[in-house]
């Protein structure tokens, strides 16, 4: 999509998640996210977004976890190859392809001096 001069985009650097049971109804639940928002926001206002949208994330995966049994009995319940890696059907891949791609090697665009397209479109 193209830049414009209303929206700042982020880049996500390194997104996870860790659940480890800890009982029968009950886990630990870890989010990690790193990005940079790139633009110039207050970082009060990065701090307020991340105490939004990380309790958010946090209850899309609840809710999609209390409705998964339910999903999987309806979405090839015997195809599970996390735990039986045979059955996986991804290529595979050499890790020593992998590259490290810095967020400061990322094309910064400002985005503050870009003409939208319904900008442009409205003043011709």
């Amino acid at each position: 999509h193209p830049p414009h001069s209303h929206l700042v985009r982020a880049v996500s650097i390194l997104t996870g998640y860790l659940i480890k049971p800890t009982g029968p109804n009950s886990c630990t639940f870890i989010y990690l996210s790193q990005a940079d928002p790139k633009g110039s926001l207050p970082k009060w206002v990065v701090n307020k977004a991340s105490q939004v949208l990380a309790p958010r994330v946090m209850m899309s995966v609840h809710k999609a976890g209390q409705n998964y049994p339910a999903w999987k009995q309806q979405n090839s319940p015997n195809l599970k190859p996390w735990l039986h890696p045979e059955q996986s059907t991804l290529a595979t891949m050499d890790p020593a392809e992998l590259s490290i791609q810095r967020a400061d090697s990322l094309e910064n665009v400002d985005e503050l001096t870009k003409l939208d397209v319904m900008d442009s479109e409205n003043s011709s």
